[in-house]
């Protein structure tokens, strides 16, 4: 609702203004630590492997509840 002309001081208008505060914010962000230079070497090729794999079965008695 605007103000009305009375309560206005001289050459003032009645217009919204919108009030804001400052509101903390934690964030974070990447930071360089260490440059290091990664080489990479590609391997192409194929080998079959046939080997009888491990596997465990695990049985569990629980007491019936009431």
């Amino acid at each position: 609702m605007p103000v009305p002309t009375a309560e206005l001081l001289t050459g003032a208008t009645g217009d919204w203004v919108v009030l804001t505060q400052d509101e903390p914010v934690v964030t974070t962000r990447p930071v360089p630590v260490e440059r290091v230079r990664l080489v990479t070497e590609w391997v192409t090729g194929t080998q079959e492997v046939t080997a009888t794999l491990a596997h465990e079965e695990v049985v569990q008695d629980l007491p019936r509840r009431p």
